[in-house]
């Protein structure tokens, strides 16, 4: 183990600056487009238009893992990092059912 990580370990924790930035970098998947917790208040991945299987079906009722096209979209990254159904939103959120809505 290095010697910085055996430091680390032995320390006394370190006061928090910003709270709620270490909850959503907590909660954060590898592959959302943006902190989880950002986006509208009690939404999920699940409701987002960007939770998606491009060329499939996407229905909303399947909780399978599913990659966010908007990440793909900002980072140009080709790997599927799959985001759980139960992710929160994040700022990019774009309800999947806004089109079901008339105005």
């Amino acid at each position: 183990m290095p010697l910085f990580a055996q430091k680390l370990k032995s320390s006394v924790p370190l006061t928090s600056v910003n709270p709620a930035l270490d909850r959503m970098v907590s909660t954060t998947h590898a592959g959302q487009a943006h902190w989880a917790g950002s986006g509208p208040p009690g939404e999920w991945c699940r409701n987002c238009a960007h939770w998606a299987l491009p060329g499939r079906s996407n229905n909303a009722d399947s909780f399978s893992p599913r990659p966010c096209t908007k990440y793909k979209a900002l980072t140009g990254d080709t790997k599927q990092k799959l985001i759980p159904h139960d992710a929160k939103a994040c700022r990019h959120f774009k309800s999947r059912y806004a089109s079901l809505v008339k105005s």
